[in-house]
């Protein structure tokens, strides 16, 4: 595992916590151009991960010895142990504003987790035809942990970033598709990186002996390389020594291996592989890629529940709304034909009395629900003519709330129809609750979602 951190005000230190039982610190360079001084803390025996307060109170005690500055740390770089990585596509949204919300959408059909169980960190990047997202996610139980032995050592973070994702941001990749190297205490990170974002990860343990670095290094990367994505010729990035970039660059077939482009970040000095990384974390400040902004939302499944449970009450609700909307339409229709009728010839009392009871069965409801079928109209205009999408149920209550259940028959049909809700005018609050794909194989993708119709007093 690998921490990174970056000190607040004048003095700026990088933290990593490297492997299952060691912690590598990196400190700024006192002098200019000077190497970065680094520290290395083995865990006591009886320490680890499970008791994160203990081993960060030992922690600051042996910086603090060594003369590390703790109080203004300022940025956590993770490495891939600690999260898992999937891919996701969805239409370009007209508006960014709405990524947050899909992406978070996303990851609750590709984690198994609760989506409240973990914090999400991500990369989008967004084409003509198609947004593509890495989206990663640290359970939430181990980030805790982290923040106890921070806290412990008396530590407050403002950012935790991806360590990989933040130093692929910070250097110029020479090819479109490149394998990214980092190597930190008795372990290393690959990660296949494509336009700049990050597709896959994985972690190597690395052999206490040099001697026997090739051999079991080789072992590990026939693993790797099972695993790698098919592609054509990448080039190695390597932050690591030259026997390892070389090792790697022999095990995975690479044709290249690249000196790092990268200026060290302000207060790191030197051009070693953790004074390197170490400036990649410092250089990172986007907003979505730090997981300590991650929110928590409310689980998406807690709303299928509510659904399944309420399913009967929606079509019933339904059933009523479309039974008035007939009614109103079949009595304003009648009431249509018995004025022609008194235009054209005297009607005789008894017609009379009945159009009369006719309008005031129906006027006094149209009166007071004339949003509701406003509501129907704008929301069926929305819809696709060529039927990839429908609806099982809708329900619209007295503020103008549209809460909906339907199937399509692809994911991207359903973002679409957010997408056109959002920028038609006449709805807005859109908030999609799930989409889900439907476990009988006949490929349907069932989902939820609610929005406000905008009544004549908000347009």
């Amino acid at each position: 595992m690998t921490l990174m951190m970056k000190l607040r005000g004048r003095s700026q230190t990088t933290v990593l916590i490297s492997g299952r039982r060691s912690v590598l610190v990196v400190a700024r360079s006192t002098k200019p151009g000077g190497e970065a001084p680094t520290m290395t803390f083995e865990f006591p025996e009886a320490l680890n991960w499970q008791t994160p307060g203990e081993l960060g109170r030992a922690f600051a005690a042996r910086a603090v010895e060594q003369g590390f500055q703790l109080h203004a740390i300022g940025s956590v770089g993770l490495p891939a142990g600690w999260m898992a990585l999937r891919q996701s596509t969805f239409p370009p949204p007209q508006d960014r504003r709405l990524l947050p919300g899909i992406v978070e959408f996303a990851a609750d059909d590709l984690f198994a987790e609760r989506l409240d169980e973990l914090a999400l960190s991500y990369q989008v990047a967004v084409g003509t035809d198609v947004a593509t997202a890495s989206i990663l996610a640290c359970h939430r139980n181990r980030l805790d942990q982290l923040q106890a032995f921070l806290a412990a050592a008396g530590i407050v973070p403002q950012r935790i970033v991806p360590l990989a994702v933040a130093v692929t941001q910070a250097i110029k990749l020479p090819t479109s598709q490149s394998v990214l190297l980092l190597q930190y205490g008795h372990e290393a990170e690959i990660a296949l990186v494509d336009a700049g974002r990050v597709m896959w990860m994985a972690t190597i343990d690395l052999p206490d002996s040099p001697a026997d670095e090739v051999a079991e290094v080789a072992d590990e990367f026939r693993r790797v390389r099972l695993n790698l994505p098919p592609g054509g010729p990448r080039t190695l990035i390597a932050l690591a020594d030259r026997s390892l970039s070389h090792t790697t660059a022999q095990a995975l077939h690479l044709e290249t291996i690249e000196a790092m482009p990268i200026d060290a970040a302000p207060g790191v000095g030197g051009h070693s592989p953790l004074a390197l990384m170490a400036a990649g974390v410092l250089r990172s400040r986007t907003a979505n890629l730090n997981f300590l902004t991650s929110s928590r939302p409310r689980s998406l499944r807690d709303w299928r529940a509510i659904f399944k449970r309420t399913a009967l009450a929606a079509v019933l609700l339904l059933a009523v709304l479309g039974y008035f909307a007939y009614d109103w339409f079949d009595a304003r229709n009648r009431a249509a034909d018995f004025q022609q009728q008194i235009d054209s010839l005297a009607l005789d009392s008894a017609n009379i009395l009945q159009l009369k009871a006719l309008n005031d069965a129906t006027d006094p409801w149209f009166r007071t629900h004339p949003d509701h079928l406003h509501a129907l109209l704008a929301l069926t205009r929305q819809f696709p003519d060529d039927g990839v999408i429908w609806l099982t149920s809708c329900e619209v209550d007295e503020t103008g709330r549209v809460t909906v259940v339907g199937r399509a028959r692809s994911r991207a049909a359903v973002l679409t129809l957010l997408t056109k809700l959002e920028t038609s005018g006449e709805f807005d609050g859109i908030a999609p609750s799930y989409v889900r794909q439907q476990s009988a194989g006949d490929g349907l993708v069932t989902f939820a979602a609610t929005c406000r119709h905008r009544q004549g007093d908000d347009l």
